[in-house]
């Protein structure tokens, strides 16, 4: 039985005594790729409505995007009926997201379709020191072929719900995602498989980008608290933090991978954040301690010179400027291994964006930079590790930025919505260089020209959804074409 099945059973299996005793909502988290998070993002950021806490963490749960969505249908100044417009189309979707649903209950979701990827590379892992040389990125096998997934959402009044989602994808038989969240009192504990992702960029977060799926289980505010006396000038506190446990790493099974984020939001146009991850310990790893374990948890070495652990840490700042049209900034600072990282080989994400566009209020549109600096200084190269050789990556699948470390990414995005919001598009455009340390270098390595367009339609129970992704390069090209029709009852 794997991690997440056992996590995810026992989680489901406390799911009725929760419920006797609780009353707060809870419900599952929604996939970091759902058309409702960029929604929330326009509404958010843009400082429609304000909902402390939410700014800097890119998976949400199904209730808190319902909650946005409600605040803002109902604000004095509703955007011409289109927040009302993509609550409704959202509740249709997800019926049992609705906070002011009593009750307890089973959703079915069956998903059909197609897809076919080409030219795609797992990145590569190590970096060549101590004996133990660097593997450089293997092709994934292009595939073409059916794909069909199947959904239950369970409900146990209001406190608690469960989400089991798995079934053919990809070229083979999974579990996408198999988690249950439980609200107790003023925190919510999940546990089980599912993606999570730090930091307020929108190509991806430094520590957690948001792309990786973790198998285990985690606690945080069920909303953004103040603390008391003098330090309520700090305003609403929010904070979360997981343990899982990962796959193989190199000559280590199964270490163990902790991370939290923490933020406060001392006036409503200014959220500072920070986020830690560490990856430490496992089956043949060199023997820790309770000290290695505090020194981890307060960012310093631990263990045989780091060969115990790897850690990422980034500080991010979101600001809305006082604009005639709603409007963001936002920067995140991250650095990988301490002794001078944060100024001698920092990785910063920058962007901005604006929403509340005439004629279309809920079009979000911006630009984003991502730079990764070059090892020196006795500082490691971003992402990768001498001892868990895996380095930054889960399966294959960067748990950090998706441009691979070592080197830069000019980013253009927008989203909007359309025909009653019943139809969600999403597109980007982005120009890399990837250098000599990337993940995915030599393959590669150099300038490159991507695009994504993503695409969601509903009409009744059913939903279209098709998403394309092309990345060109020299010599090389990436392709991946995703097309599903769901049908939810």
């Amino acid at each position: 039985m794997s991690r997440a099945l056992r996590l995810g059973l026992l989680f489901l299996l406390a799911l009725p005594a929760a419920a006797r005793s609780q009353t707060l909502p809870a419900a599952p988290f929604l996939p970091q790729d759902h058309w409702s998070l960029a929604v929330v993002r326009s509404l958010l950021l843009g400082g429609a409505v304000e909902v402390p806490g939410l700014v800097g963490r890119r998976t949400l749960t199904r209730t808190e995007v319902a909650e946005v969505l409600r605040r803002a249908a109902t604000a004095p100044e509703e955007l011409d009926g289109f927040a009302a417009a993509t609550l409704e189309r959202f509740l249709d979707e997800f019926p049992m997201a609705d906070a002011l649903m009593s009750g307890s209950g089973i959703r079915a979701a069956v998903v059909g379709g197609g897809e076919a990827t080409r030219g795609l590379l797992h990145p590569g892992t190590g970096y060549g020191q101590d004996g133990i040389p660097a593997a450089p990125p293997e092709p994934v096998v292009d595939r073409a072929g059916p794909l069909g997934i199947m959904a239950l959402t369970a409900r146990v009044g209001a406190p608690a719900a469960g989400l089991v989602e798995g079934g053919y994808a990809g070229g083979e038989w999974s579990f996408a995602s198999l988690h249950a969240a439980v609200a107790l009192g003023p925190v919510l504990l999940w546990g089980g498989r599912r993606p999570v992702g730090y930091g307020p960029g929108e190509g991806g977060g430094i520590v957690l980008g948001d792309r990786a799926v973790v198998d285990g289980g985690g606690v945080q505010l069920a909303r953004a608290t103040r603390a008391p006396g003098f330090l309520s000038a700090l305003g609403p506190i929010h904070f979360e933090t997981l343990l899982a446990r990962m796959g193989p790493s190199g000559q280590v099974e199964n270490p163990w991978f902790w991370a939290a984020r923490g933020s406060v939001t001392p006036h409503p146009r200014f959220t500072l954040g920070v986020n830690r991850g560490a990856l430490f310990g496992g089956v043949g790893n060199v023997d820790g301690t309770l000290r290695d374990l505090l020194y981890i948890i307060i960012g310093k070495h631990a263990g045989g010179g780091s060969a115990y652990e790897n850690q990422v840490v980034s500080v991010d700042v979101h600001y809305r400027p006082p604009l005639p049209i709603p409007a963001e900034l936002y920067v995140e600072w991250g650095f990988e291994d301490s002794s001078g990282a944060f100024y001698h080989v920092p990785g910063v994400v920058w962007g901005g964006a604006v929403s509340g566009i005439p004629g279309l209020p809920a079009a979000r549109v911006g630009i984003e930079h991502a730079d990764f600096a070059r090892s020196c200084c006795g500082n490691p190269p971003w992402y990768r590790h001498m001892f868990l050789h895996a380095g930054w990556t889960e399966n294959a699948v960067p748990l950090g930025h998706p441009v691979g470390g070592h080197g830069e990414e000019w980013l253009l995005f927008g989203r909007s919505g359309l025909l009653q919001e019943r139809l969600q598009v999403r597109a980007s455009l982005a120009l890399r260089d990837r250098w000599s340390e990337n993940l995915y270098a030599p393959d590669r390595e150099g300038r490159s020209r991507a695009g994504t367009v993503r695409a969601s339609f509903l009409a009744g129970r059913w939903t279209i959804e098709s998403d394309v992704a092309v990345e060109d390069g020299s010599g090389w090209t990436e392709t991946s074409i995703r097309t599903a029709v769901r049908y939810s009852h």
